[in-house]
């Protein structure tokens, strides 16, 4: 899936192409499925590539991220996906880009990370923090995040107690007031989840732990 000019420059990977088809079989419907040994190439080939521009290197990340799974996925480590959840909050401190990640489906790529609740914490910790990063001054990503259950998702971790990080369920709280700070609807949204009793006692679960 090379390009002829458009997406990632001439002779380049077609990050664009590359990405649509990653977001269309792995919606967050259903477990991502194994690449073919074509598929496979094309994916190699841009992981291979050296990506300077800011912005294909987002889409570069997204492409991984998409792939996501439990452990290891198409020989990319969880340190190395850990990482680029990373590069992602780095890159979408920058306005531009978060409203570009948020064109590109990119809150529902870390949702659906977030929510997977038999993913390495790490994963799920860098998900929440990531897109947290990308509601910061970014009312059209809010919207989005919210559009997407975003809010009820973070609650609903949050309210695992126990059964979830420590450190999952403060980033899963610290997205939900990224999502509703100056916005009516989404605080609303989060009252009429029972937000406000779960995170009281998310707090005091963590004063209980020591945090």
């Amino acid at each position: 899936m090379m390009n002829n000019g458009g997406g990632g420059g001439g002779g380049g990977p077609d990050w664009n192409g590359l990405l649509k088809w990653s977001l269309k079989h792995n919606d967050g419907t259903s477990k991502p499925r194994t690449f073919t040994e074509e598929e496979r190439r094309w994916f190699y080939e841009a992981m291979e590539s050296q990506v300077e521009d800011e912005g294909e290197r987002l889409k570069q990340d997204m492409l991984v991220l998409a792939q996501s799974g439990e452990g290891e996925v198409q020989g990319v480590s969880v340190e190395r996906q850990v990482d680029i959840l990373e590069d992602v909050e780095d890159l979408v401190s920058q306005i531009d880009l978060a409203k570009t990640f948020v064109k590109m489906e990119g809150l529902v790529i870390l949702l659906r990370i977030a929510r997977d609740g038999g993913k390495d914490d790490r994963l799920r910790a860098g998900a929440l923090t990531a897109a947290s990063t990308c509601l910061q001054h970014n009312p059209e990503g809010q919207e989005d995040f919210l559009r997407r259950g975003g809010v009820e998702a973070a609650t609903e971790i949050v309210a695992g107690g126990k059964a979830v990080g420590a450190k999952v369920r403060a980033k899963a709280v610290g997205v939900i007031s990224a999502a509703v700070k100056h916005h009516r609807m989404g605080f609303l949204q989060f009252l009429q989840t029972g937000g406000v009793g779960v995170v009281a006692q998310a707090v005091a679960l963590g004063e209980e732990e020591g945090e």
